[in-house]
């Protein structure tokens, strides 16, 4: 099987150099309380649970130029969100971006509503992930 690192290194590269930072947050989802945890009712928005730093560049699939990815997400899928952001892999958490729940862009917060992985073989390139408000 191809060793897809050079172009993962290369896509990473790439999108440091015209990305921007963004931070990806997972909630923590420890009830409130652990013997009803159906009925806890708690917004858990405040609590996190943990987080990584990344580079992606920022894409609005709603106007006419956002073309890149759509072979991998569909059009139904991105009318579900407001942005979408093309993400590089990063360093600390190479094979878990889809555990986070929200991204910070520049001091907004966005929820996750999807993540795709372009990996072709076991090599996760980059991800597209898809968000709203």
């Amino acid at each position: 099987m191809r060793d897809y690192t050079p172009e993962q290194q290369d896509a990473s590269a790439k999108i440091k150099e015209a990305g921007i930072p963004i931070k990806l947050i997972k909630l923590d989802d420890t009830p409130a309380n652990s013997n009803k945890p159906w009925a806890s009712g708690v917004d858990n928005r405040g609590s996190v649970g943990a987080s990584t730093c990344i580079y992606a560049l920022r894409a609005d699939p709603g106007s006419g130029d956002f073309k890149v990815g759509t072979i991998f997400v569909s059009n139904d899928l991105l009318k579900t969100v407001e942005l979408v952001y093309i993400a590089e892999v990063g360093e600390d958490d190479k094979e878990g971006l889809d555990k986070y729940h929200v991204v910070e862009d520049d001091r907004e917060q966005y929820g996750i509503k999807f993540v795709r992985r372009f990996k072709p073989g076991n090599v996760t390139i980059l991800y597209y992930i898809g968000v709203a408000k």
